[in-house]
């Protein structure tokens, strides 16, 4: 591979710490982008131990924006590897900075959760039955699960309002004629 000019590449080895000889964490699975949805996300390392000796309790701690969120105790036997898993609710939108330690080595992760988006569903073309139901389909592949990203509210087309439209990021116009008018104004 060849590096771009002013490019440095400086190579470090690594050393186990003293705790936990021959432990390392191996793989991290962590979440990169979520929304903002009080759902708990999972983060997941395989810690594997390099000795001829078993590793007992060893521990491996979730560290979130510098805080301590929760600890447990693994046990791996001699040349094998264990699986550490960890569920989180992000609860702030924002970047959050992850960090999990067992044995050598400590995986960085960054969470950005995000808010879920506010969506105006304008229906103009309202039924109890979905398949006549202007925006009964868009509605469900918006927001399929409680995990969407997106905050769907629907509204008939003849009663929307200036301050629905002010509520929201998105607005879908679905089989829309027409709008009050101080709604058309807002949009």
């Amino acid at each position: 591979a060849k590096l771009d000019p002013g490019v440095k590449l400086n190579v470090q080895l690594l050393t186990p710490k003293a705790s936990a000889p021959g432990a390392a964490i191996v793989q991290a699975v962590s979440p990169n982008s979520l929304v903002l949805d009080k759902q708990p996300s999972s983060i997941t390392v395989r810690i594997a131990n390099f000795s001829d000796q078993p590793q007992q309790d060893l521990e491996v701690a979730l560290s979130i924006d510098g805080t301590k969120v929760e600890a447990q105790k693994v046990n791996i036997p001699a040349g094998r590897s264990v699986a550490a898993r960890f569920r989180h609710v992000f609860d702030t939108a924002g970047d959050h900075l992850g960090t999990v330690t067992a044995g050598s080595g400590e995986p960085y992760f960054n969470a950005r959760t995000i808010p879920r988006i506010p969506v105006l569903l304008i229906n103009g073309r309202p039924s109890p039955n979905p398949r006549e139901d202007a925006a009964f389909f868009i509605g469900k592949a918006l927001s399929p699960t409680a995990e969407s990203p997106f905050a769907v509210q629907t509204v008939p087309a003849d009663k929307v309002t200036p301050q629905d439209i002010a509520a929201v990021s998105v607005v879908v116009l679905a089989n829309v004629g027409e709008i009050p008018p101080a709604s058309a104004t807002a949009l």
